[in-house]
């Protein structure tokens, strides 16, 4: 059984490890920005929407 989990099988599953969870928090930091930038371009458009009435 241990000839199957050597050096090589941890350091293909520690990178892929890291690509994937790189992966998600880009994913991540994506979405809070769309979030947070849409909510800022609301926020723009009721300011203008007060002071053009």
């Amino acid at each position: 059984m241990s000839q199957y989990f050597d050096k090589d099988f941890f350091k293909f599953f520690l990178r892929f490890a890291a690509i994937l969870s790189v992966s998600i928090i880009i994913i991540i930091a994506a979405r809070l920005y769309q979030t947070q930038s849409s909510l800022a371009e609301d926020n723009t458009s009721a300011v203008i929407k007060t002071i053009n009435k």
